[in-house]
């Protein structure tokens, strides 16, 4: 099954296993589980505001310890997703490199997105 970030919710419950591919190359094929186990050592701070741009999630993968940077929009507000090595030493620095309008921040597990995410990138 070709899967989508948009899809990684409904796969992580229903699928038994689950192939990442990039560019033509298998990364990954393993279980939900297994995937989400590659960035168990992660935690991920995200912070939902409005007008976050690509600047400023530049300013963010560029800090010390983080991992992988991601953003999506939901309605008129946007969620940034950052994978860090320790949100306890990277939430500050994160949340003082964002010049946009923040409304909530929140620390995380990872999900099967966030596995996505790290082996695209580059980490497989």
């Amino acid at each position: 099954m070709l899967l989508t970030t948009h899809y990684m919710l409904e796969a992580d419950e229903l699928c038994g296993r689950i192939a990442v591919i990039n560019g033509g190359k298998l990364l990954a094929l393993d279980t939900p589980a297994g995937l989400k186990s590659l960035v168990k050592d992660t935690s991920v701070i995200e912070v939902e505001g409005f007008g976050i741009t690509d600047l400023e999630m530049e300013k963010v993968r560029a800090l010390d310890g983080v991992r992988a940077v991601s953003s999506t929009t939901n309605g008129s507000k946007q969620v940034m997703r950052v994978q860090v090595c320790d949100a306890g030493e990277l939430l500050t620095p994160v949340t003082r490199s964002l010049e946009c309008r923040v409304l909530d921040v929140h620390v995380k597990e990872p999900t099967l997105e966030d596995a996505y995410l790290w082996l695209v990138e580059g980490h497989a």
